[in-house]
């Protein structure tokens, strides 16, 4: 095989994986993320004794 193919195919590798990675931590940001929403949601519901919580409150909690 030619030199150049060789480095293309290694170079490709190499962009698959690190695109692998950053996808895979870009999911961890977003669920951890998604989960503490979850936990001040919950803690509103919590404080509001049941009452409906409005979405600027659940803004302002963050």
């Amino acid at each position: 095989m030619n030199a150049d193919v060789i480095l293309t195919i290694l170079l490709t590798a190499v962009f698959v994986l690190v695109v692998a990675v950053r996808v895979s931590l870009a999911r961890r940001v977003f669920s951890k993320r998604e989960r503490l929403k979850q936990e001040v949601r919950q803690e509103c519901m919590a404080r509001s004794n049941g009452k409906h919580v409005s979405g600027m409150e659940l803004q302002l909690a963050f």
